[in-house]
């Protein structure tokens, strides 16, 4: 956390280590959900409705809109009876934290969430159970000291580049595998420091391999030619539901991965100044 946050949950939670770790749970999650970074303005929303959110009973309309805002679907689909891939999925992550926050039978759940079969239900909560254990475990394999897991996907051309191939290309040093979307604001927000950088190390041998997590090719093009992001662009235009973000365990966007040219991550979601710091420290 940066030193401003830390300063001010300090200063605002003093009850007890009980709170303190509660608000602490509620920034990283809110930072989860909605993808964005833990700056000040997120700490005094979170401390400021702790009180009320301890006192307003969670409902099962909150956590489908919520789930729904996360997932980029709408709140209706999760009540039909669509198989498309990525409305399974946030309609199992409602039924998962619908158990986990309310306490309801997974009978009622299933009334509730589209009229589904308390056997529907089980299967969705043992989905996600198993899909976070998975997730946990690939964390550990893509953490700073680790190798690279490769990432294929295709550019605006529709031709396949491998990160491989970026990696073992001998004019780069440093690559930088960058996730992220047109629609994520916080991504946006960092696209000038992944510019500057850019332009400052990329003659000297610093490389990005940007990876989108757009469901759309027109938005995702716009935002790369408006933001003049000259540097390797692929998208598999699943949002979401791609290979690279299980690999990678990648819950929320921006997040990035420092490869060095011999295959081993050196850092992770460098962000900021940061980015810059470490690189230039590198080369």
């Amino acid at each position: 956390l940066a030193p401003s946050v830390l300063e001010y949950v300090a200063e605002n939670v003093t009850d007890s280590v009980r709170e303190l770790e509660g608000i602490l749970i509620s920034l990283h999650a809110h930072s989860a959900l909605y993808g964005r970074e833990i700056d000040l303005a997120l700490a005094e929303r979170v401390i400021s409705k702790a009180v009320r959110v301890v006192e307003k009973e969670l409902t099962v309309e909150d956590i489908v809109r919520s789930t729904c805002e996360y997932y980029h679907v709408s709140d209706e689909s999760i009540y039909t009876s669509s198989r498309k891939r990525d409305i399974v999925l946030a309609r199992q992550v409602a039924m998962y934290l619908t158990q986990k926050h309310t306490g309801d039978t997974v009978k009622h759940i299933g009334h509730i969430i589209g009229r589904r079969s308390h056997a529907t239900v089980i299967h969705g909560i043992q989905c996600i159970d198993k899909k976070m254990k998975e997730s946990a475990e690939a964390a550990l394999k893509v953490q700073p000291g680790n190798p690279y897991i490769d990432v294929v996907e295709k550019d605006a051309n529709g031709k396949e580049i491998s990160l491989k191939s970026v990696v073992e290309n001998k004019k780069n040093k440093y690559v930088l595998l960058d996730f992220w979307a047109s629609w994520c604001g916080p991504c946006m927000g960092e696209i000038p420091h992944l510019e500057e950088a850019y332009n400052r190390f990329h003659k000297k041998g610093f490389e990005i391999y940007g990876a989108s997590f757009d469901r759309a090719r027109e938005p995702w093009l716009k935002a790369v030619e408006e933001k003049e992001m000259n540097w390797i662009h692929v998208s598999a235009l699943k949002m979401w539901d791609n290979q690279a973000r299980a690999d990678y365990a990648i819950n929320s966007i921006p997040a990035n991965f420092l490869i060095d040219r011999e295959g081993n991550i050196v850092g992770k979601d460098l962000a900021g100044d940061d980015l810059d710091a470490a690189i230039k420290k590198l080369l």
